[in-house]
């Protein structure tokens, strides 16, 4: 009986940590570079992805290239969902652009009603000028961490709407700043994950997309919880995915050649875990999904044809009460080039043979080629004859 109601209560925390929203943090580009147009619709599109009320059909010039987390991977093919912020939990605004911008910018709220406080929340703090030169968005990340600390939040979603990837002004920060970014950047003290991307295609400027993540403070405590031994004790439950055979950055992806290949990964506290592996492949500036495989029970994707091409793989686990995933980089390089040129060499050099024997086949016939050289010869014995004959001062009229 006493196991029944452990399980149940297990159940029941399990459940209501699911219902639970989390802390939202909003990084709106403001430089003049953005496409305006782009930046409008996301204010819209944001607050709908938020409270799980995006609708394709009302973005039409926006593309949910990936949604890595099963919430918002029905989020985005508009079967609702969860909202991603719930009652009590606070959202934030910062404006990225130029460093006072990022400064200056910091409005938050805590959402009593998220139906209606979150979007009013948009319309008065979502940025309406776009005009800084410059696009700090490393070191938005790292204050937005910093602030998240501050407020004693150990979890929070981040998203970001910009058309940057990194910092525009790089070079420019003061040690306050550096130290601070080197925090946000070192290995064990702040989790990035990225679960969801936005492609604007609309008209304009390309390359504006809204970037969703989930990030977590590692090793952290708010002041006043104080931390259950169970759960610090070392690694105990902790769930960890390791992809192998791939490199750990797009600028240093494994090499790998063209054909049929399966990829694998270790995964610990992972008993009785289902898989699921998305593939996607660069096409221009941006990955394109590729492949994707759900549910799979072994530690090992299906073996799948690759052509040559930078390729993004993202293992997760699911069915877990803590989930655990890993992104990796491989590039397929065009195998067995050299052996088609030889094929090449050898299908001319045997158009040139037919060629040749098809054109002798073709022309005078032979026996009429030995006579041609007989009439020759004879030519030149009548031609001696001659010079003989006008030597010796006789006269002979022509040979026929």
């Amino acid at each position: 009986m006493r196991h029944l109601f452990v399980t149940i209560g297990l159940l029941f925390g399990i459940c209501a940590y699911a219902q639970t929203g989390a802390d939202v943090f909003i990084l709106a580009d403001i430089s003049g570079s953005v496409n305006h147009a782009a930046a409008r619709d996301a204010k819209s599109l944001i607050s709908d992805i938020v409270l799980a009320q995006y609708n394709p059909t009302n973005y039409r010039n926006w593309r949910f290239s990936d949604a890595f987390e099963p919430n918002l991977e029905r989020i985005s093919k508009g079967q609702g969902g969860r909202p991603l912020i719930s009652a009590n939990k606070k959202a934030f605004m910062m404006h990225v652009g130029e460093k006072s911008s990022i400064y200056g910018s910091v409005n938050q709220q805590t959402i009593q009603s998220p139906s209606s406080d979150f979007p009013a929340f948009m319309n008065t703090n979502y940025p309406t000028g776009f005009n800084d030169k410059d696009t700090y968005l490393i070191l938005a990340r790292a204050e937005a961490a910093k602030r998240a600390k501050q407020e004693n939040i150990k979890r929070y979603v981040l998203i970001e709407a910009t058309d940057s990837d990194d910092d525009r002004g790089r070079g420019t920060y003061n040690t306050s700043e550096q130290d601070l970014i080197a925090e946000y950047s070192a290995k064990g003290r702040v989790k990035p994950e990225k679960v969801g991307i936005l492609y604007y295609e609309g008209p304009g400027k390309p390359n504006y997309k809204i970037t969703i993540w989930q990030v977590e403070h590692i090793n952290f405590n708010p002041p006043g919880v104080v931390p259950n031994p169970v759960a610090t004790t070392p690694q105990q439950n902790k769930t960890s995915l390791s992809l192998l055979g791939v490199g750990n950055q797009e600028k240093k992806p494994k090499e790998v050649e063209e054909g049929k290949r399966s990829f694998s990964w270790t995964c610990t506290n992972c008993e009785n875990a289902k898989f699921r592996a998305i593939i996607r492949k660069k096409a221009g500036t941006k990955f394109e999904k590729f492949d994707t495989q759900n549910g799979l029970s072994t530690r090992k994707t299906r073996a799948k044809e690759f052509p040559p091409g930078l390729y993004e793989i993202r293992v997760m686990t699911s069915g877990l009460p803590k989930n655990a995933s890993d992104t990796g980089y491989f590039e397929v390089k065009g195998g067995g080039g050299g052996f088609i040129w030889v094929l090449l060499l050898i299908a001319l050099v045997a158009g040139g043979v037919y060629a040749y024997r098809k054109m002798n086949q073709s022309g005078p016939d032979p026996n009429r080629r030995r006579k041609a050289r007989t009439e020759r010869k004879s030519s030149s014995a009548d031609q001696m004859l001659d010079d003989q004959g006008s030597s010796s001062g006789s006269s002979s009229g022509d040979f026929f």
